[in-house]
């Protein structure tokens, strides 16, 4: 650690996004993360999987995670499906040979202990401290002050924002009129199944293609074809131990009201209703579900945001740039933004110069992440293969804030040579 005094760094929200950025900045700085719900509430929320292409499972590993810490599954390859169990499409994928990096797949719950545990045990800096029950009232992006609804303050050299979609602290850096979420009129079904629970419901019977991993994991899509914009996503995580699906319905077709919210539960009955052409065993998937096990959440995002950054205050994850899951980038971007704040670990930043190197880490990650953001609702619609593969490789040739710095150096040195 260097001789200079370590800034006092706030970072509001302990999901992914914040957890991340407490790894990285611990390293020289005084992290304090505050979380505005309670520590029972958070072990209690329902998990999901989440995919890691080559750049976030490249991030995770520049933040000290292994696939090994987050359980992580190996993606091989991806297929589509029709409802008929046609094969649309099948692709083989060695990521490794093709980016550099694996394609993981991981249990939400997972990705968040395993950042939990490197960003507040003994290491590298100061262990980062994490409060809980403690909601945001009010920022002052520029004075670097926060206060609680609980009635208390504090003030810090850096404030980092990564308190997700709602975010509290995006009005003090932001318009909040340019933050209105605009949903995108499809919802998800969501549940998530153990494997052997899985098979003990085929027991005597082949499993289904699309659940058969023996060649290993892959990432399974199954179409309605038939213009109603219905589709189910499969894929393993946790070792192979759990399965995800994903149930996708146009808004229009809902008798349930849907939200942005993860936590509202979704009816086991209007989820088969929408999907009554598609394989039996689906069905039997479903059947096999309580009332508890399926979460319906209403695909949102919002316009890009002018500023990331405002004085000593920062937007990170969600609180930035939510997204559609169509291109499978919201967890990536949010480990790119974290680990982009090392920038701030230069013995050169301090509490008089921060806004200078927020305004060179929002250079690197304000285009990306828009260019991205946009792509995810692009995606939405019927993207020809060969436009959807150049997108995907432009998102996961990304190494870093160090080398995409200097890859913005050069295209600039280079511009000024040819004038």
């Amino acid at each position: 650690m260097s001789d200079r005094r370590p800034l006092r760094v706030a970072i509001i929200g302990a999901g992914v996004a914040g957890l991340a950025a407490a790894t990285v900045l611990r390293k020289e700085h005084d992290v304090a993360i505050y979380e505005k719900n309670s520590e029972d509430t958070i072990a209690s929320e329902p998990s999901n999987a989440i995919g890691l292409g080559p750049n976030g499972s490249r991030m995770a590993q520049l933040l000290g995670l292994r696939d090994s810490d987050v359980q992580a599954c190996t993606i091989t390859g991806f297929k589509t499906w029709t409802k008929d169990m046609g094969l649309l499409y099948d692709q083989n994928m060695d990521y490794q040979r093709f980016t550099g990096s694996n394609s993981w797949t991981v249990y939400r719950r997972d990705l968040r202990d395993a950042l939990l545990s490197t960003a507040i045990r003994p290491g590298a800096g100061r262990p980062a401290a994490i409060v809980y029950g403690k909601e945001v009232a009010h920022v002052d992006a520029d004075d670097g002050f926060i206060a609680f609804k609980d009635g208390t303050s504090i003030r810090a050299d850096l404030i980092v924002g990564a308190d997700g979609v709602h975010s509290k602290v995006r009005p003090a850096v932001e318009d909040t009129t340019r933050a209105a979420l605009v949903p995108a009129n499809l919802s998800f079904y969501r549940f998530s199944l153990p494997y052997t629970h899985i098979k003990a419901l085929f027991t005597g019977k082949a499993l289904p293609m699309p659940l058969q991993f023996r060649s290993g994991p892959f990432l399974s899509v199954m179409v309605a074809n038939d213009g109603s914009n219905r589709n189910m996503v499969i894929y393993p995580c946790r070792s192979g131990k759990i399965v995800n699906f994903g149930f996708a319905v146009p808004d229009t077709v809902l008798k349930q009201p849907s939200s942005q919210s993860w936590h509202l539960h979704g009816s086991v009955s209007e989820l088969i209703s929408h999907f009554l052409d598609f394989p039996p065993w689906t069905h039997t998937l479903i059947h096999s579900l309580s009332q508890t096990d399926v979460r319906l959440y209403q695909v949102r995002d919002f316009d890009p945001l002018d500023n990331y950054v405002r004085g000593r205050t920062v937007l990170i994850g969600d609180a930035a740039h939510p997204m559609t899951p169509h291109m499978g980038q919201g967890t990536n971007q949010a480990l790119e933004d974290a680990e982009g704040l090392s920038i701030l670990l230069h013995p050169k930043v301090d509490a008089d110069n921060i806004t200078d190197h927020l305004y060179k880490w929002e250079a690197v990650r304000k285009p990306r992440a828009t260019e991205i953001q946009l792509s995810s609702r692009v995606a939405a619609a019927k993207v020809e293969p060969a436009v959807f593969m150049e997108r995907l490789r432009f998102i996961w040739d990304y190494h870093g804030i160090d080398d995409a710095l200097e890859k913005m150096i050069g295209h600039l040195a280079s511009t000024y040579l040819d004038r």
